[in-house]
């Protein structure tokens, strides 16, 4: 086997951007036979057309409590040639979620049910430009626990207006930042209540007394509103003349 020798490669890579050319720095050459291998790397250049969207929500979003997030979608224009976006970058809100609002720094947005186009602009080479989209929702309390999908993805499409080279990029599903917060258990209702108790005291009974004759004789008490005990009789006392 002959000794590794230094090298360098050339070569053509094809990408979405087109073909490219150059020369990259190999590592040693080694030798085995008819055979010579040698390391290299080589990085491919960002894509013309970027897209990517994000979420924020300015709380929690809570099981049962309305909620309202802002979804931010970005495009950029890697390539080195104005980029025309008439032909719309669509963002497919998700099932349940609502479209409240819409703004854009540049180009004109529109909302079709759960469908959000931006369109009609030009993206001038390593630009970029954003559109943010408001949403509401109401989440379930099967979803407590989860990160709720407020986007099923977001779509562009270009035309480089020089070449007239058509660029695609998409991004998938978007999801709340956090998950969704379980409902507050509802108040049981309150007991009753009412001023301080008072209990009427009965009257006291008034005692009956009857009382005999001056004349003397035994007296008896009885207590309660009925009649003198019907067996009680007075003893008769002669009188003297």
């Amino acid at each position: 086997m002959e000794p590794a020798q230094p090298s360098g490669l050339a070569y053509h890579l094809e990408h979405g951007n087109g073909l490219s050319s150059g020369t990259v720095a190999a590592g040693p050459l080694v030798f085995d036979g008819d055979r010579a291998t040698a390391p290299f790397t080589i990085t491919a250049p960002a894509s013309t057309l970027g897209l990517m969207q994000s979420a924020i929500c300015p709380s929690t979003p809570t099981a049962g409590v309305p909620a309202s997030c802002t979804i931010t979608e970005s495009v950029t224009n890697n390539g080195n040639h104005p980029l025309d976006f008439s032909h719309t970058v669509t963002n497919h809100l998700a099932s349940g979620v609502r479209a409240t609002a819409s703004s854009s720094t540049v180009g004109a947005m529109a909302v079709s049910g759960s469908t959000v186009v931006w369109n009609n602009f030009q993206l001038q080479p390593h630009t970029s430009a954003s559109a943010t989209i408001q949403v509401s929702f109401t989440p379930t309390a099967a979803q407590v626990g989860t990160q709720v999908v407020l986007s099923s993805g977001v779509s562009a499409t270009a035309i480089d207006t020089v070449t007239g080279q058509r660029f695609t990029s998409s991004a998938g599903t978007l999801t709340t930042p956090e998950r969704i917060a379980g409902g507050a258990a509802k108040p049981s209702a309150p007991a009753a209540r009412g001023g301080p108790t008072t209990s009427a005291a009965a009257p006291a009974a008034t005692a009956a007394t009857s009382r005999l004759p001056t004349t003397g004789g035994a007296s008896r008490v009885t207590s309660g509103s009925g009649p003198p005990d019907a067996a009680y009789r007075p003893t008769p006392y002669p009188i003297r003349r």
